[in-house]
């Protein structure tokens, strides 16, 4: 009967030593960056993601950052759970600043429905032509699950 002899890599050599050997790979951006406009994050784009809890919504906007890109979620005056980006679309204002009554942040005075966006600007007369150019990147579909 006769026995192969086995080779092993220098470091598989002593017991326990593959924690001697500690070779970081390269970084994978096409599956490390989920960034807007990379494959990995328009992969996960395309599925449901948890943002927030939905004790966290109180009377105030409530800020994340998912996916490399900033949001605010809030509740509005009806219960419905809104998903905006962080800055408005028209004067580049903080929506986590502002205050939710009757669907009207104070920081820039604008109208808002959780799933629709903006729905009225004071002060601008185009606003429907903007409206038509912005709100439909700034407003995210979402559900809230209630176990």
């Amino acid at each position: 009967m006769t026995t192969a002899a086995v080779t092993r890599a220098g470091f598989l050599s002593t017991r326990y030593g593959g924690y001697l050997h500690r070779e970081v790979p390269d970084e994978d951006a096409e599956l490390s960056h989920v960034g807007p406009n990379t494959p990995c994050g328009e992969y996960l784009r395309r599925f449901w993601q948890p943002i927030c809890f939905s004790d966290e919504l109180k009377d105030l906007p409530h800020r994340v950052k998912i996916l490399g890109e900033e949001l605010v979620v809030f509740r509005d005056l009806s219960g419905a759970v809104g998903l905006l980006e962080l800055h408005c679309p028209h004067r580049g204002a903080s929506l986590e600043y502002g205050l939710i009554d009757a669907n009207r942040p104070s920081a820039h005075a604008r109208n808002r429905a959780a799933a629709r966006g903006c729905l009225s600007q004071r002060s601008a007369a185009d606003c429907r032509q903007r409206r038509a150019r912005h709100d439909s990147r700034n407003a995210f579909p979402n559900a809230e699950i209630i176990p």
